[in-house]
């Protein structure tokens, strides 16, 4: 489930996305970068592969929406605002 904000181009993605990562830095932009794509690859690998199969079919049905996305907020993880897509590619691939 997904929610956008498209006056602010805020996607707010619950689960998907997510990673068991917080810092009181907030923002992806201020995180240690290495800590925080080894948390995307656990969060992957715990809870989605089960799912791998359904989730390029669901981002590429949100992609096809062609809505702005300067920032995803997840329910759990640190708040992507610099180059929030990038988190996107890497669930893709």
């Amino acid at each position: 489930m997904v929610i956008t904000i498209t006056l602010n181009a805020i996607l707010f993605s619950h689960d998907a996305f997510g990673q068991h990562y917080c810092d009181e830095r907030l923002f992806n932009d201020k995180v240690d970068q290495t800590e925080l794509f080894e948390q995307c690859q656990r969060y992957y690998a715990n809870i989605l592969t089960p799912f791998s199969r359904l989730v390029t079919p669901k981002i590429n049905v949100i992609l096809g929406f062609n809505l702005p996305v300067d920032m995803i907020a997840t329910s759990h993880s640190v708040v992507w605002r610099d180059n929030p897509t990038q988190l996107v590619e890497l669930y893709l691939k």
